[in-house]
């Protein structure tokens, strides 16, 4: 069987009851080549960036706050709930530029309602978007709920060659993004790899609860289809995962275990969905 050599990548994750830098620590000891951090303020990714060069791991991307996007598209004009929001979009995507990371990844929206993008809402992450292109970085957004809202801003700005797809194949397993994921393949730059349960409830309502962000494998999601995705989008040289501990009882067995066998374990994961491409 052919080595992989390609980078794994990695998220950082609160689930997890370690620091950042020890998550790093124990991520260089099992060879896991990089890493994404869920945004908190610049001195954080410096702080990061700076153990990282150390190490030589790759800081592989941002994620930026995860803040109750909804209002981006139905709050009023001069909202003061929006205007936080979008600064602190904004400073996420300097703070990146600043630290030499060329990814942002964000929401683009948040609930589970019947609703319909607005011409606001497109105006406001038109305008996130500009600061994204002045700087260079690329904007990724995330295929989650409410996935009219994310083909409405890829549809709005798709020659714009800074607004990019994060795949997260476990949010198209739960969430039901299949439609939006095929219709902008073309604009994957970045990926989210984890494993859930699909939607569970009997009438096949959306949950949270089912983002469960298992280790490949441990779910039903459909790794061919995910392999086939990543291989379109070019991106086998970098195969970045998304895992946690989450909070229902099926992630006991990792949250029973240590640390260190967690990690050994998720790259032998990691290894194997390498081996299918």
């Amino acid at each position: 069987m052919k080595e992989y050599n390609g980078k794994f990548c990695l998220s950082l994750s609160n689930s997890f009851n370690l620091s950042e830098i020890e998550q790093l620590e124990k991520f260089h000891s099992h060879k896991i080549d990089g890493f994404f951090a869920l945004y908190q303020n610049y001195e954080q990714v410096t702080r990061l960036k700076d153990f990282a060069n150390k190490k030589g791991i790759y800081f592989q991307s941002i994620h930026a706050k995860h803040h109750p996007m909804r209002e981006i598209w139905f709050a009023n004009e001069k909202s003061d709930a929006v205007s936080n929001i979008i600064a602190d979009l904004r400073d996420s995507i300097i703070s990146a530029k600043k630290v030499g990371v060329d990814r942002v990844v964000m929401h683009v929206y948040t609930g589970f309602y019947k609703e319909d993008p607005t011409v606001l809402g497109l105006k406001r992450i038109g305008d996130v978007l500009e600061t994204a292109q002045k700087h260079g970085v690329k904007l990724c957004f995330e295929n989650l709920e409410g996935e009219q809202f994310l083909d409405a801003v890829l549809t709005e700005y798709h020659n714009c060659e800074y607004a990019k797809m994060c795949y997260d194949c476990g949010h198209e397993n739960c969430y039901a993004t299949h439609k939006v994921v095929d219709k902008f393949k073309d604009k994957i730059s970045a990926l989210h790899i984890n494993d859930n349960l699909g939607i569970r409830s009997k009438d096949k309502i959306l949950s949270g609860s089912d983002d469960m962000h298992l280790l490949p494998f441990d779910g039903n999601v459909d790794f061919s289809r995910v392999i086939n995705i990543i291989k379109y989008a070019k991106l086998e040289n970098e195969l970045t995962f998304e895992l946690k501990f989450c909070k229902d009882e099926i992630a006991n067995k990792y949250r029973q275990m240590n640390f260190d066998n967690y990690l050994s374990l998720a790259k032998e994961r990691m290894t194997e969905v390498a081996n299918l491409l």
